[in-house]
């Protein structure tokens, strides 16, 4: 699909807009500020109504985050063209499904297929440990908008997470859960929900015991 074709769907909109916030190393609600614009204006939660139709972001924000971080309307595109290009490609060959998530929270760890007690076992820890790329199943709603159930989401605790990437995180003491970065430093973590809305929570990472960046989903 190429840009001119793909520039007016909704899903290559906000996928333009994240890939610009990754680019500048922000979240959306940090490219959203740095605009001048509301905070939560490009969260994940406002790009839907509460009835599921789509809400477009306006051309006067896309002008305001062009300005504010001095790329042209030619570089926005090829930015998005290659993020979208990175969201379609096939998933990663010989990637373990170890997991699946349900009620935002990561449970049912097993070993290639076969279920194991909740909670995350010996496989798992070995998988995420080695920061190869993993595999966890979309179970339920509780994702959504931003990941539907029955996606599969890939994600490695070797890539480099920064601010505006979706991850897993693991804090000591309780289960894996999907979280936006918002922010972090060598000390703490900064994360909020996935949809990028609510409070953020800030983490100790010496009480973590990994955070994997999400590298691909099917679907998008």
């Amino acid at each position: 699909m190429s840009p001119t074709s793909s520039i007016l769907t909704h899903a290559w909109i906000w996928n333009a807009i994240d890939a610009l916030a990754r680019h500048k190393e922000l979240s959306p609600s940090g490219l959203a500020r740095l605009a001048g614009l509301d905070p939560t204006a490009f969260n994940p939660s406002k790009r839907f109504t509460p009835e599921g139709r789509p809400r477009w972001p306006s051309t006067e924000s896309i002008s305001k985050i062009l300005a504010a971080t001095s790329f042209t309307l030619d570089e926005f595109t090829a930015l998005a063209a290659e993020a979208e290009r990175a969201r379609q490609a096939p998933m990663p060959a010989n990637v373990p499904l170890i997991g699946q998530i349900t009620n935002a929270t990561v449970g049912g760890w097993h070993s290639y297929g076969t279920p194991l007690a909740e909670g995350l076992d010996a496989h798992a820890k070995l998988v995420v440990g080695g920061g190869g790329p993993f595999a966890i199943e979309v179970a339920d709603a509780s994702l959504e908008p931003v990941y539907r159930c029955g996606l599969t989401l890939v994600a490695a605790s070797n890539a480099v997470a920064n601010a505006g990437d979706r991850v897993l995180i693991k804090p000591q003491g309780g289960l894996a859960v999907p979280r936006l970065l918002v922010g972090k430093t060598t000390r703490r973590v900064e994360l909020v929900s996935i949809r990028g809305d609510g409070e953020p929570v800030e983490l100790d990472r010496s009480r973590v015991d990994w955070i994997a960046r999400i590298i691909w989903s099917s679907g998008g």
